[in-house]
């Protein structure tokens, strides 16, 4: 908008004449309402000595729209406690508006503009009572409508920073995604992915990881490009929460069901210390733990940045009970000595501490019993290595998880995926084996041909034939 297009007092007051209902409101309205707001038109709002507000705030005969364009320049220039205390006792009157509702659905634009400069101005002065305001908003959007409203980020926003989680859960809960308006309620989809990330956070915070999942997952699904930064915020925390949760991530396809190839490669550019991180997470193999803690440290100020690095911690936490259920999928038995080493621990009581912790989520069941181990049990084979360890006496036997382990379990997806390659690499080692020299030369001797020279004689059954 050039300067010499800018709004006047004069023309918000002969706009403010013209509104007589909603709908002459919001079209007179429209030049005051720039997205972004914007300074100049902010004070031709307000006017000199805020005549605009005056001349408007106590008129009985214009629509609650006119005074609320008045409160969101207001609000948004705040420079005082004493200006934000002023401002409280007339908006309340405003919003107690019986037509509100009609009203606040025919400039969504408004409401969003309002909804954050409440929210943004809480911090600095207390005496907005911005909860308060942002509440009252979001229950007169949210009459028979179920929906994320514009009001949503700005509540939960303001909820969280004041510790008021239990009450942001019941906003949470209470709203049903998928029935969102995107014409009346919300109109930019901006609004909707950051009610998806805080929505995403606060059910992070109360253990509720199915639930923050789906809210991230959803941000992430959107094809918008470029990537915004609510989706890439929250890409970040699905890497993480999967790994806390199923030890590993599923496919780029999965992660990103409806992208081009184009949106893959933005995000995993944007994110690629979370997947690298990723991807030695989810290789359980000797040493893995010190590279992880390596590349932790490499990139701590990243992490620190996005505010991730507490759940980065916790992801480390929880990885020796994702080790053990990896290895008690292969071995039924395993020596005490060995599984220390292999999960990176420095004492059997850091591995007994984890085993009991799988029992008690039910996760997995074990017993350790003490034996004389035979010799050739002390070098045991484990993914790309072996270790070879001293096996000790004491061994671990695990036992079949029960049926509600979920906790520390792949998915059936994931379980099904890995059976899957599985069963190729058996095939392919049968390959293998059957036309094997070794193979070959026993055949061509029970057929009576030549026969190739073996390293084992003497268990070469065909060899004298």
């Amino acid at each position: 908008m050039g300067h010499q297009d800018l709004p006047t007092t004069d023309s918000f007051l002969a706009a403010a004449e013209h509104a007589h209902d909603a709908n002459s409101a919001s079209e007179a309205l429209q030049p005051f309402l720039p997205d972004p707001p914007c300074k100049e038109v902010d004070d031709a709002v307000l006017g000199p000595q805020s005549t605009g507000r005056t001349a408007e705030l106590f008129s009985q005969s214009t629509p609650p729209l006119v005074p609320l364009v008045c409160f969101a320049a207001e609000i948004r220039g705040l420079y005082s406690q004493i200006d934000a205390t002023s401002v409280i006792s007339p908006l309340r009157e405003v919003l107690s508006h019986p037509d509100l509702h009609a009203n606040l659905l025919r400039m969504p634009r408004l409401v969003s503009q309002l909804a954050h400069a409440v929210a943004e101005k809480a911090s600095l002065f207390p005496g907005l009572c911005a909860a308060d305001i942002l509440e009252h908003l979001y229950k007169v959007l949210s009459h028979e409508y179920q929906g994320v409203t514009n009001v949503h980020a700005p509540l939960l926003s303001e909820l969280v920073r004041t510790s008021q989680i239990q009450k942001a859960e019941q906003v949470c809960r209470g709203t049903d995604i998928t029935q969102s308006d995107f014409t009346l309620h919300l109109p930019r989809v901006l609004d909707f992915l950051e009610y998806l990330y805080l929505a995403g956070m606060i059910f992070l915070q109360i253990g509720a990881y199915d639930e923050a999942l789906h809210m991230w997952d959803t941000a992430v699904s959107l094809p918008l490009e470029p990537a915004q930064a609510h989706q890439c915020a929250s890409l970040k925390r699905v890497i993480l929460l999967r790994l806390l949760r199923d030890g590993s991530i599923p496919s780029a396809e999965t992660l990103f069901p409806f992208l081009d190839a184009v949106a893959c490669s933005n995000y995993k550019r944007e994110c690629n210390a979370y997947f690298q991180f990723a991807q030695v997470y989810g290789a359980y193999v000797l040493g893995s733990p010190n590279l992880l803690r390596d590349m932790v440290q490499n990139s701590k100020l990243e992490f620190e940045g996005d505010n991730t690095l507490d759940l980065v911690e916790q992801c480390l936490q929880a990885r020796p009970k994702h080790a053990i259920c990896s290895l008690a999928r292969v071995y039924k038995t395993f020596p005490l000595n060995h599984l220390t080493v292999f999960l990176g621990l420095e004492s059997h009581e850091a591995t007994l501490y984890h085993l009991q912790e799988l029992s008690a989520d039910e996760t997995i069941q074990y017993e350790v019993t003490k034996c004389d181990i035979p010799n050739d049990l002390h070098s045991i084979p484990v993914p790309d290595d072996v270790l070879f360890v001293d096996a000790g006496r004491e061994l671990v036997h695990f036992t079949q998880p029960t049926f509600i382990a979920q906790a520390f379990n792949p998915s059936l997806a994931l379980a099904l995926a890995s059976e899957t390659r599985s069963s190729a690499l058996l095939k392919n080692n049968l390959k293998k084996t059957v036309l094997s020299q070794d193979v070959i030369s026993r055949i061509i001797s029970f057929s009576g041909g030549t026969t190739f020279a073996t390293d084992n004689r003497d268990d070469d059954l065909m060899a004298d034939t």
